[in-house]
């Protein structure tokens, strides 16, 4: 009797050892899940071509997706949407050169060297600046837009 209780008892190890490792590889392939905070909050963006802000919660931007460093613009289906950045000299929002994440500083200096703001046509400086009160206006536009708001002046 002795004899035939360690073999059923490897089988009940062995059952719990295959059951541990599936339930940890199904843990370890779950997606993880955005709070609905965080994927309803509004991101706004600048067209490259157009220089147009757009904002949408940033569930829609990453459905529209992204391809070296650019979103998808939802009306045209081009990628040509960029980050924000403000112009240091005339304090508008312009496309914001698109910098490499594993670049560091040095390749921050190189996107932004030799960048012309194309605004009003002056170097732009990495460190931008603060917002002007009519970026600020576009910015909001774009925000109420989002929102299905009419657009109203300041």
């Amino acid at each position: 009797m002795a004899g035939k209780a360690k073999p059923t008892i490897m089988i009940v190890v062995a059952v719990l050892a295959v059951t541990f490792a599936v339930v940890q590889i199904k843990r370890i392939r779950r997606k993880p899940v955005m709070p609905d905070e965080v994927a309803s909050e509004p991101i706004v963006r600048i067209d490259e071509k157009t220089l147009e802000l757009i904002a949408l919660p940033l569930k829609e931007w990453l459905k529209l997706g992204s391809r070296e460093g650019k979103y998808k613009n939802p009306r045209t289906g081009e990628y040509t949407i960029c980050e924000i950045h403000i112009c240091n000299n005339c304090q508008m929002p312009i496309p914001s050169p698109v910098i490499p994440p594993e670049g560091g500083p040095e390749a921050t200096e190189k996107a932004f060297s030799g960048l012309v703001c194309p605004r009003c046509g002056k170097k732009v400086s990495v460190w931008g600046s603060t917002p002007s009160d009519e970026a600020l206006r576009l910015y909001n536009e774009a925000l109420e837009r989002m929102r299905g708001k009419k657009a109203t002046s300041p």
